[in-house]
């Protein structure tokens, strides 16, 4: 049927909702299929994270069993916004393997970022 063609309308934004269970989104990030299969091939063995007030995180993008996923370094990230079960991430894609993300707490309000500043690509640690 016409207009039905996934390549119209690209899926470029997508959302991550922290549970309890299993832990895992806490030690990694998986994205989702139908993005990969949108993107995949274009993104980089690095992922960029962009959070206001345009805070930047790098991950590695590890591949593996036709799955995705946002890693070392994903446990500080949940660290440092104080992830928890009920938090949704936004993600919306802006190319070059790079995302802005919002962060929304329990009661759908986005929350107050911390005023520390990620430099490092292998520690993202934290500068005041």
């Amino acid at each position: 049927m016409e207009g039905d063609d996934n390549d119209e309308w690209p899926i470029t934004t997508f959302y991550k909702l922290i549970l309890d269970q299993p832990r895992l989104d806490l030690q990694q990030l998986e994205l989702p299929k139908i993005f990969m299969n949108a993107y995949g091939n274009d993104l980089s063995d690095t992922i960029s994270l962009i959070l206001p007030p345009n805070k930047v995180w790098k991950f590695d993008l590890v591949r593996q069993n036709n799955k995705a996923f946002l890693q070392n370094d994903w446990p500080n990230f949940v660290e440092f916004y104080s992830l928890s079960h009920g938090h949704l991430l936004v993600f919306k894609y802006r190319g070059n393997s790079c995302f802005n993300v919002v962060i929304f707490d329990m009661s759908a309000s986005e929350i107050d970022y911390p005023c520390h500043h990620e430099t490092s690509r292998s520690q993202n640690q934290k500068v005041m």
